[in-house]
């Protein structure tokens, strides 16, 4: 018996507009690409997702790397980039409504210290029985160590949760652990694989 679905955040349930940071790069004389490219250091991501350092912490790293590199601009340039919170994919958090009728619904996402602000900005905190970021755990998807977590606070065992991310990396670590996993690429399919598991035709809710 299925008990529970556990969702990721970014680029399943939250959308991210490339268009709207290459304009505020242009608008600041930045190279196309550059704000994006220090903030994906994969030590700094590492650093920030495990909670070792803060997410202001972050940002301003990436700042003065770019201000180092590009001029005094960068600094705004990250700042106005820093108050974006993204879009929600309206019909994904339809389905999470939806699907908390029936299952208990949780969030796993590799976040910084800001997931939980960016959440009540988007007003959807509450659509969820739990809110699992990485950087409060201290452990990072894929380690599988971050499943297990997840797991044991819900009190399930691997065949009673299902798992829906958008990184096949992610997706192959809760496979491995028994835990049904979905690698998300848009609604018709997830709604398609939850109908199929769980004998419920969502789309019809």
């Amino acid at each position: 018996m299925i008990k529970a679905v556990v969702f990721d955040f970014d680029d399943v349930i939250r959308k991210w507009n490339s268009e709207e940071t290459f304009a505020i790069e242009e608008r600041y004389g930045l190279p196309r690409g550059s704000i994006f490219e220090k903030l994906s250091d994969p030590t700094l991501i590492q650093r920030v997702t495990t909670g070792a350092i803060s997410d202001e912490q972050w940002r301003d790293t990436v700042a003065q790397q770019l201000v180092e590199i590009h001029g005094d601009g960068a600094r705004q340039a990250v700042h106005e980039w820093s108050r974006r919170i993204g879009d929600l994919d309206t019909g994904v958090i339809n389905l999470v409504r939806t699907l908390r009728s029936r299952f208990t619904i949780a969030l796993l996402s590799n976040a910084t210290s800001r997931l939980r602000s960016d959440l009540a900005a988007h007003d959807i905190a509450d659509d969820f029985d739990y809110i699992f970021s990485s950087s409060e755990i201290g452990i990072s998807k894929p380690d599988v160590e971050v499943f297990t977590y997840v797991g044991r606070i819900l009190d399930v065992a691997p065949e009673e949760w299902l798992f829906i991310d958008d990184i096949a990396g992610n997706v192959a670590a809760a496979n491995g652990l028994g835990v049904r996993s979905h690698l998300f690429t848009n609604l018709t399919e997830l709604v398609g694989w939850l109908t199929e598991l769980t004998g419920v035709d969502f789309s019809l809710s």
